[in-house]
């Protein structure tokens, strides 16, 4: 299960973050997009050939196949870090977020609300 992408936050996230055999991976970015990537508009299940939709995702693509990517320069760059649990991750993810890296708001929530179902215990 991933709880983001490098594509997360209109591909601003400089972490990849997933549950794997080893425990919860982080896969800290080296380098970051220049300029800001189009947005794409949210996909509508009721119309899934929406011109407006594909037409903001040919731009969108357009730009990332010719992006500058820059260095992000902080000391984690490029690490591959293994947490044993979800209090864990949630504090490495915090210790990332505060030495610079761009994590998403919703990874944060989405791990608190996790943690909390586990101390519930099942209903």
């Amino acid at each position: 299960m991933s709880y983001c992408r490098w594509s997360s936050d209109n591909h601003k996230s400089d972490v990849y973050v997933y549950h794997g055999e080893e425990g919860y991976i982080t896969e800290v970015g080296r380098n970051r997009i220049v300029g800001e990537v189009p947005q794409l508009p949210p996909w509508r299940n009721d119309v899934p050939n929406d011109p407006v939709f594909w037409d903001a995702y040919n731009r969108q693509r357009d730009f990332l196949d010719s992006a500058e990517h820059r260095p992000i320069g902080l000391p984690l760059d490029g690490q591959h870090l293994v947490d044993d649990d979800l209090p864990d991750l949630l504090s490495r993810l915090e210790q990332l977020r505060s030495i610079g890296y761009h994590v998403p708001e919703f990874v944060f929530k989405i791990i608190k609300e996790e943690i909390k179902n586990d101390e519930e215990g099942p209903k």
